[in-house]
């Protein structure tokens, strides 16, 4: 079960200063089982908690924020132009988890402007944003031209 989507577009870029600090906001995610969906039972009873689709064990062992955010299903990369900064990302799951934890966590240190653009199994179009150190879901708006066509 679960809600199907995939990426369609992104412009995301962290800069090599702030990736150790990024890095430490997502192992900071990992402290509060409370918000966290995933998990495991023995007799009925909740022994393991982790956010959806998110080994909280790798996460917590990950050394660098390339490693944490794989964990997570974004694998982010670097095309070498500015120093090691990131500057892209990219999406290899299949269905929605908890992203909205991730994408808060590293809000500070992601670059204004970056987003993520993605489609859900049913069309819906959203994005993720970044802006002012904050993190935003918009939904996409579709406009149709009015009146025909133009010749």
């Amino acid at each position: 079960m679960g809600y199907c989507m995939s990426m369609r577009a992104a412009k995301f870029h962290v800069s090599e200063a702030l990736k150790a600090k990024a890095l430490e906001a997502i192992k900071g995610t990992m402290k509060d089982e409370s918000n966290m969906r995933g998990g495991s039972w023995t007799g009925g009873k909740q022994t393991e908690r982790w956010y959806s689709w998110v080994s909280t064990k790798a996460v917590l062992a990950a050394l660098t924020f390339e490693d944490a955010m794989r964990e997570w299903g974004y694998p982010v990369s670097s095309n070498g132009m500015n120093n090691d900064d990131v500057d892209d990302i990219s999406f290899e799951g299949e269905k929605i988890g908890q992203e909205d934890f991730l994408f808060r966590a590293i809000a500070p240190y992601v670059t204004d402007g970056s987003y993520i653009e993605m489609q859900g199994e049913d069309g819906a179009l959203w994005r993720w944003l970044w802006a002012r150190g904050e993190f935003h879901e918009q939904e996409a708006i579709i406009s149709w031209e009015s009146g025909p066509p133009k010749k």
